[in-house]
């Protein structure tokens, strides 16, 4: 995985914030995981998309 474990720990720390309730409805499916990721984790969502799209154009190069 492309973060560090701060930036890890970071995550987990915002989901903690959230509700129980809340919590349970984000880790329901990869995709509200991601939703939630995407308004609540905007920097290391950027970081993961810089990662994720450098290793595709390496592949692609051949690299």
């Amino acid at each position: 995985m492309a973060l560090t474990p701060e930036e890890e720990e970071q995550v987990r720390q915002l989901l903690s914030r959230e509700s129980a309730q809340k919590q349970k409805a984000v880790r329901a499916s990869k995709e509200s995981l991601l939703a939630w990721l995407k308004e609540n984790a905007g920097p290391i969502i950027l970081k993961l998309t810089e990662v994720a799209l450098k290793i595709l154009i390496d592949r692609l190069l051949g690299r």
